[in-house]
């Protein structure tokens, strides 16, 4: 119990006496500030998460947009392999996500196809896949590609634009072999080796530019090209 200095009167909880109203504030002893109980926790971390792209999804209706090719389904249950077309007339073809090798002789002798979609799932193309397909003007391989078979486009000879994976190491035997339309083609940096007769017969070839660490192998050109190292 406190009692007024003054007057001694009873005053526990006064800042004023009530007897004579003595000021009590300086005697009242000195409480800390109420932290409640939330402020009391650590501060609080922000984290920020780096999200890492998603690959696509593979369509839920992949086996129907395989009808036009032969397909086997690969030993991981998801993805596929094209093995072959079910029509050799087939015009253009444009390949689903999902499917992650082109078989070897998949599109050979496809002579009436002009175009082809190649999505970036597919990272193998098996030895003469496109082969003598005459009507290819173009095409694209995507970097998700990391291998390229021999002989896959033999015989394209009116294959004018190609764009190369800058993922894949080596160009083998006759993989571009007698391309006649073919008048260039970027080597990209990743190119490790080119092999016999690579581009042979690409007669319509006068130049080509290679890194310098690229090894060639004979006949890897036509004996009319030039090849010059950068």
């Amino acid at each position: 119990m406190k009692f007024c200095p003054d007057c001694g009167k009873p005053c526990e909880g006064l800042k004023f006496c009530g007897e004579c109203g003595f000021d009590l504030r300086p005697y009242l002893p000195v409480v800390d500030s109420i932290v409640p109980p939330e402020a009391s926790k650590s501060p609080m971390v922000t984290v920020t998460v780096s999200m890492t792209a998603q690959a696509q999804p593979i369509p839920t209706n992949i086996e129907t947009l395989l009808a036009p090719f032969d397909w086997a389904l690969n030993d991981d249950g998801k993805t596929y392999t094209i093995t072959g077309v079910k029509d050799e007339n087939i015009q253009s073809a444009d390949i689903p996500y999902g499917v992650t090798i082109i078989g070897e002789g998949a599109f050979n002798y496809c002579q009436s196809l002009t175009s082809i979609t190649i999505p970036d799932s597919v990272t193998s193309i098996g030895e003469d896949a496109f082969a003598v397909c005459t009507s290819l003007t173009n095409i694209t391989i995507p970097n998700s590609v990391t291998s390229i078979g021999e002989g896959a486009f033999d015989e394209c000879i009116n294959l004018a634009g190609v764009t190369l994976s800058n993922r894949i190491t080596s160009i083998g035997f006759g993989t571009f072999m007698t391309c006649l339309s073919l008048s260039s083609i970027a080597i990209p940096d990743s190119i490790a080796s080119i092999g016999e007769y690579a581009f042979e017969g690409c007669k319509s070839l006068t130049n080509i530019t290679l890194p310098k660490h690229t090894k060639v192998a004979e006949n890897a050109f036509p004996a009319t090209c030039r090849v010059i190292r950068t």
